[in-house]
């Protein structure tokens, strides 16, 4: 005897596992981010493929959302606030460096005066 769709037994709604829920988040997904769900909503392709509307929704938001880095990748972990180019980078390192060399040592506020100072010259170019 088969269970109906709405029967306990079943992940969600038709889908039997959370596999087969998986499988079609990824295709409603997939549909309304793609030419043909275009003018339709999220409610719509939610109805199609039998999934949660609002979890759907936020999953097209965040992808909509989502921004490159100056690689013009998606970062997910940071980096994304690059303050130096490499060359002032190296700058920033000789600086420290010639600190050391005269024995001086390089403290966290000449280093953040040093790359301001950098910021500040190379904006006024």
């Amino acid at each position: 005897m088969e269970l109906s769709p709405y029967q306990p037994g079943y992940w969600y709604m038709p889908h039997r596992t959370k596999s087969d829920y998986d499988k079609a988040f990824a295709e409603a997904r997939d549909w309304a981010l793609s030419d043909e769900g275009i003018g339709e909503d999220s409610a719509t392709a939610a109805r199609i493929f039998h999934i949660k509307e609002d979890t759907l929704r936020q999953s097209i938001h965040r992808i909509r959302k989502r921004k490159r880095n100056s690689s013009g990748l998606f970062n997910y972990h940071g980096g994304n606030n690059r303050v130096l180019n490499t060359a002032q980078e190296e700058a920033i390192r000789q600086y420290c460096y010639k600190q050391w060399e005269a024995g001086l040592g390089a403290t966290h506020n000449m280093v953040y005066a040093a790359i301001v100072w950098l910021k500040e010259v190379f904006l006024l170019i």
